[in-house]
């Protein structure tokens, strides 16, 4: 599961105090029009396997400028997604498609997400947000025809505050409470998650969140996938200011977070991933689960005081990472072992260092044909870069995009959705020329774009 993920470019926060001083705050504002695509943070798939390709796509509207009074979450059918994009006369950047027929279901949510994420068994979907201190559960039916896709116990398409988790610490075992600026989220089968067996009280729906923030902290819930939600087990607090994003490598059984670490050192050399781990004291049931700092880990090869903005596995090579680097921009594929340690190492080998455009924002990947791709948005650089997972090398570039940011690749479709966050909408960008064996490198490299899901609104102040 991917992931989302991460602080919002600088541009994005100067556009957000702009807002915040131009609105007027007495003014509750009306709520997004219907099926409306606007300053989307976020793109998600439906299930999918090699042979079954993905429903739905779930897109995540921030309402960034606050426009609206509120964001929303759409779920897109994927099979009137392609017809539509088969129906236009001439593929390209000129085929807009109306995202009304093709929306098949949509609730509202507080403004500003930047946090979500898919529960293990594909019944949850949950979002956090800059506006609202707490973590929102919608439960997803993927099998759903017609609405019903997404369930909050929405009124007027608005998900119920009952779906809110972490704002009291009444609601919490240990009085903890949800702190603000999430950037980053991942679920967690409870197994894994902890490296202990199940209790006899789990089932197969258990799974753990942990929430990134701004701030220093990483939240920790547990949802054993009943009506209840999500619980608020512990808030690990005191890490160093300025994570970026998480991910949770199953081998090394810790979650590693990327930062913004221009001037935080570890002997002379950047602290650039810090550790998280979780445990499940033994002989105590679940709700006892907590959250430690296992330290931080610098990245050998690479510049000291480097600025990372995402972090991602590598699914095809157990124990690497795939990290979004700053200055210059690239990707590092690092390895952090596949197997857990009594005593972590305090640094770790960059196999790969593949330049990009600038600012690299989002990792997304997947397979297309016998290709295993890595895609990666870079917001500052109007541009996607597609990579090779085994060895880095550039296999394709979409060039002249508005705003980059959050995107995933639909295997059996071979296409990759591109949320553009500047321009509100969503490229469908065909992949399949990147199967043929017939193509050398050169000819890889240029990727098109089929159609664009919703009517461009660029935003100016972002040009």
């Amino acid at each position: 599961m991917r992931r989302v993920r991460a602080l919002l470019s600088s541009s994005l926060i100067a556009l957000a105090v702009l807002a915040g001083t131009a609105c007027n705050l007495g003014n509750l504002g009306d709520p997004p029009p219907a099926a409306d695509i606007y300053l989307p943070t976020g793109v998600l798939l439906s299930q999918q396997s090699e042979t079954s390709a993905p429903r739905f796509l779930y897109l995540i509207n921030s309402n960034f400028d606050l426009r609206y009074n509120r964001g929303s979450v759409q779920a897109f059918d994927l099979d009137r997604l392609a017809a539509a994009v088969d129906s236009c006369a001439t593929p390209g950047v000129d085929c807009q498609l109306d995202p009304v027929p093709i929306l098949t279901d949509e609730v509202l949510v507080p403004s500003l997400a930047t946090s979500f994420a898919i529960s293990p068994d594909r019944r949850r979907l949950y979002v956090a947000t800059r506006t609202d201190p707490s973590m929102m559960f919608i439960d997803l039916d993927e099998q759903a025809d017609g609405e019903d896709v997404l369930k909050c116990d929405e009124v007027d398409r608005r998900c119920s505050d009952d779906r809110q988790r972490g704002a009291s610490a009444a609601g919490s075992p240990r009085g903890f409470v949800f702190p603000p600026e999430p950037v980053g989220m991942v679920t967690l089968p409870v197994g894994v998650a902890s490296g202990a067996p199940p209790s006899s009280s789990s089932t197969p729906a258990d799974n753990f969140v942990m929430v990134a923030h701004r701030s220093g902290q990483v939240s920790l819930f547990y949802d054993n996938g009943t009506g209840d939600g999500p619980t608020l087990l512990h808030v690990l607090a005191g890490l160093p200011l300025e994570p970026t994003d998480l991910a949770f490598d199953p081998g090394s059984g810790l979650a590693y977070l990327s930062v913004y670490a221009r001037t935080s050192t570890v002997s002379g050399l950047a602290r650039i991933l810090l550790r998280v781990g979780l445990t499940q004291p033994a002989g105590q049931e679940i709700d006892a689960s907590f959250l430690y700092d296992a330290g931080a880990v610098v990245i050998d090869g690479v510049a000291a005081q480097r600025d990372t903005r995402a972090v991602a596995l590598n699914p095809w090579q157990p124990g690497q990472l795939l990290v979004a680097a700053r200055d210059p921009a690239s990707i590092l594929y690092v390895d952090v072992g596949s197997t857990r340690a009594q005593t972590p190492p305090t640094s770790v080998p960059t196999r790969h260092i593949a330049p990009v455009a600038a600012g690299p924002d989002r990792i997304a990947s997947g397979q297309v044909g016998d290709l295993q791709i890595v895609a990666v948005s870079c917001f500052d650089g109007h541009a996607v870069y597609l990579l090779d997972a085994s060895d880095s090398n550039l296999l394709g570039i979409i060039h002249n995009l508005n705003g980059p940011f959050e995107l995933a690749i639909d295997s059996v479709r071979q296409r990759l959705y591109l949320a553009d966050f500047r321009a509100s909408s969503v490229q469908v960008i065909d992949l399949s020329h990147l199967a043929s064996p017939d193509l050398d490198a050169a000819a890889r490299t240029d990727t098109p774009i089929l159609a664009t899901l919703g009517f461009p609104k660029v935003v100016m102040e972002l040009q």
